[in-house]
């Protein structure tokens, strides 16, 4: 590299390289835009752009501005298409988050309940309980009962036959 040539960004800025007069044919669009990422060191590109011929009778400063308008144009759609998104999913979120809401709602009403009917439940099995203990004390006292007819019947055979006996005799 002879002394004193001035150096400009190689590959997207990874690297030095000597920079060289304008070629004679012109740059197209497409290698303006190559050159898009050197507009901020240092001038460089804006040197370059200086010594450029115009290609097909336009001034290659004004279309790389256009270019980068249409960039940054481009930037804040993409931003705003973005954005929109966003609010689209933070508006989903938000009606997510009020749905998990009145699902917990919902889960706290139903564990109530569920806490009554089990409740509920307890009283009516020891009703049951007590109903089942009430007809074995009956069982055994309708049992008790029906020897006690039994042997009253007995002894009412008995004493009438013997009152009949007596009724003869008399």
């Amino acid at each position: 590299m002879p002394q004193g040539a001035p150096l400009g960004p190689a590959d997207k800025g990874k690297g030095l390289v000597e920079i060289k007069e304008a070629p004679e044919q012109g740059y197209t669009i497409q290698d303006l835009c190559e050159v898009e990422d050197w507009t901020r060191a240092d001038k460089y590109l804006a040197s370059i752009m200086m010594r450029l011929k115009t290609v097909e009778g336009e001034d290659p400063l004004n279309q790389h501005e256009r270019i980068l308008a249409l960039w940054d144009a481009n930037k804040e759609l993409k931003l705003g298409a973005n954005q929109e998104l966003v609010a689209a999913a933070e508006h989903r979120a938000k009606e997510l988050e009020e749905d998990a809401r009145k699902l917990r709602a919902k889960l706290e009403s139903l564990k109530n309940q569920q806490k009554g009917l089990k409740q509920e439940v307890g009283v009516l099995r020891s009703s049951l309980d007590g109903a089942r203990n009430d007809r074995a004390r009956l069982k055994g006292d309708v049992s008790s009962l029906t020897e006690v007819v039994t042997l009253l019947e007995a002894k009412l055979k008995a004493k009438g036959l013997k009152a009949l006996a007596a009724y003869k005799a008399s």
